[in-house]
């Protein structure tokens, strides 16, 4: 009996600064169980790769991190990879300075 071809889905968004942050990623085909690990890269700091395929934490520092690859190995020994990249953005920074003087309303 052949199985499935292994395929990898989900995918990677932008996250903030100091707030949770969560990809999904799925295995499907090949022989379940499946094991996720990191093949290239480095996920941002105070994010990790969970055993059934998330990323997850709070990001403690802000920049783009392309190049991370994940990986699937299924029961069999078959891999699959992606290649994504993650962009946590910092604070809004307002920039200037207030007015010495206010009014309400104008």
């Amino acid at each position: 009996v052949v199985a499935d071809p292994l395929v990898l889905a989900g995918g990677a968004g932008e996250g903030m600064l100091g707030e949770p942050y969560e990809a999904r990623f799925s295995a499907g085909g090949g022989s379940a169980p499946y094991a996720f690990d990191l093949a290239g890269g480095t996920l941002p700091a105070g994010l990790v790769l969970e055993a059934d395929g998330r990323i997850a934490g709070t990001p403690s520092g802000a920049g783009s991190y392309p190049g991370i690859v994940l990986r699937v190995t299924d029961a069999a020994g078959r891999r699959e990879q992606a290649s994504l990249a993650i962009t946590i953005a910092g604070p809004l920074r307002i920039a200037g300075s207030p007015a010495a003087a206010a009014t309400l309303g104008q």
